[in-house]
């Protein structure tokens, strides 16, 4: 680039063409840019020997590669530079501006949830005509939040987290506090905090502008805050779940979620929007949490999560199977260690002559497996050829496990840990189901109605968001319903309305430029 205004002749020499292309990938066309590809040394010296000929043939691109990269570039940047430094001469400035709105978003770590898969496919839906995306996260990332960051879409750009809070005197201290108390605390120390938290932005982004702030995650305090501070001029905070029933989970005899919320649910009022995925839910978050937030009605809305069907086809026509002997077994990982050697993580292949169920969530309260398994023992006396996969992994495993010990169900409840590509698996099961307690909009159910999959849901607001207008099965949240439900489905084969994904989709991102776009 700094060489094509002097239009002389320029050779690329590409012999690592495809090992660039398929490990960082290229952000131009090589084919437009002035200039003669070579691959080999031979190439090389066969285009400096007919120097001439190089010349002639990338005469037109020249003058659009100029046009569109060079258009400054006049020999006399260093006379403007000294003219600007010395004399305050403002004429040689300029400003790049590609009239795309900047939008920044923070989507919680990338972990193995539905939260990462709605942003995954959010992410993939934009129209990146209109919008530059900005994702910001840690620095340092395990293997589980590694691969789903590597599924982004290319054109998304990644910042990343380095170092740490710079605190002034006392300023720590007051920050424990505020976090221990929420919010409520002295306003003075609350304003510390915010303009501590305002310094941070800053320390992270310098003078990069930005028009959208999304805290799409809603659960990290540290984000929030940053977003919530910032002097961007929409923001935007999320809402995947019933967010009382998440400020009132317990895990492990602890309130997980709770110190965070105390502080987020306070910071609600420094966001134009607080998003929830489904009207359901949305209701459910208004009513509950009219004490932490002024004008609900006004700041409460709705947008529905966007789906990616046509990755979800493609991964469920995939043939991860292997012949292990005379049996075939269904892969759900693989890897290669330092010796070269291949590690096969696998279970043995469903079995179409039996009914089979499948389940597909982490292991935690909220998703409440332990009920699923209860109700399906009872299934099994009187359908002893049933089968029910649960794919996924959390806190729970263990007890689950037990459970299935303790029940006698090792050989008809088969606990596959977390798989990469559950939608093979899910297009070999008869009938998905979700005993949840109590979700957003489940990301799963979408993706069960994309691969036209019946469905057997708890009766919550969020499933019903999904599921109210004949898609699927809603059952009473217990084990006797649950049962029932799937007793009902072996005798009847119930039908559902079929999904129309293309136009659910369209509709979705409508809302979401919709909430983003609004002054």
């Amino acid at each position: 680039f700094d060489f094509m205004p002097t239009k002389n002749p320029i050779l690329l020499y590409c012999y690592d063409r495809e090992k660039y292309a398929n490990e960082r990938g290229f952000i131009l066309d090589l084919e437009e840019l002035p200039g003669s590809i070579c691959y080999t040394v031979n190439d090389l010296a066969l285009k400096l020997l007919n120097i001439e000929d190089v010349i002639e043939e990338n005469k037109k691109k020249y003058d659009i590669a100029i046009k569109k990269y060079n258009y400054n570039d006049d020999g006399r940047v260093t006379e403007r530079v000294v003219d600007f430094i010395f004399n305050n001469n403002l004429d040689g400035l300029y400003t790049l501006k590609n009239n795309k709105k900047n939008i920044l978003m923070y989507c919680g770590g990338f972990l193995n949830n539905g939260i990462t898969t709605s942003a995954i496919n959010l992410l993939d839906n934009i129209d990146y005509d209109k919008y530059n995306v900005f994702i910001i996260d840690k620095g340092n990332y395990n293997d589980e939040s590694e691969f789903n960051i590597s599924q982004l879409n290319s054109k998304v750009k990644i910042l990343y987290r380095s170092g740490n809070i710079l605190y002034l005197k006392d300023e720590k201290i007051k920050e424990e506090e505020i976090f221990y108390n929420g919010l409520k605390a002295n306003v003075n120390d609350v304003n510390e905090l915010l303009s501590l938290y305002r310094r941070e932005f800053k320390r992270l982004f310098g003078s990069s502008r930005f028009d959208i702030a999304i805290d799409f995650s809603g659960y990290v305090k540290y984000w929030t805050l940053v977003m919530a501070t910032s002097q961007i001029e929409r923001k935007v905070i999320y809402q995947h779940n019933e967010m009382i029933e998440e400020y009132n989970k317990v895990i492990n005899g602890k309130l997980k979620h709770r110190k965070n919320m105390d502080v987020i649910f306070s910071l609600y009022d420094n966001f134009d929007k607080v998003i929830s995925v489904a009207k359901h839910t949305m209701d459910v978050n208004k009513e509950n949490l009219k004490p932490w937030v002024n004008e609900v009605d006004k700041r409460f809305d709705y947008v529905h999560n966007s789906i990616n069907y046509k990755k979800v086809f493609y991964l469920q026509s995939q043939n991860n199977k292997t012949k292990i002997g005379d049996k075939y077994y269904q892969i759900k990982n693989y890897s290669v260690d330092i010796l070269g050697n291949i590690i096969i993580e696998a279970f043995p292949k469903i079995d179409d002559s039996k009914i089979n169920f499948i389940n597909i969530g982490r292991m935690s309260p909220e998703k409440d497996q332990k009920k699923l398994i209860n109700a399906f023992f009872k299934v099994i006396q009187k359908y002893p050829d049933s089968r029910l996969y649960i794919l996924g992994d959390g806190i729970l495993k263990q007890e689950l496990n037990n459970l299935i010990i303790s029940l006698g169900l090792q050989s008809h409840v088969i606990l596959t840990g977390q798989v990469k590509n559950p939608f093979e698996i899910a297009k070999e099961c008869d009938c998905f189901v979700l005993s949840s307690n109590h979700e957003g909009q489940p990301m799963v159910l979408l993706e069960m109605l994309i691969l036209n999959k019946d469905i057997i849901a708890t009766d919550i607001p969020g499933n019903r968001s999904v599921l109210e207008d004949g898609y699927g099965l809603l059952c009473d949240n217990n084990e006797d319903a649950l049962a029932e439900s799937m007793i009902n489905y072996i005798e009847n084969k119930n039908k559902f309305k079929k999904f129309d994904y293309e136009k659910y989709n369209k509709e979705a991102m409508n809302m979401f430029y919709k909430i983003i776009d609004s002054k």
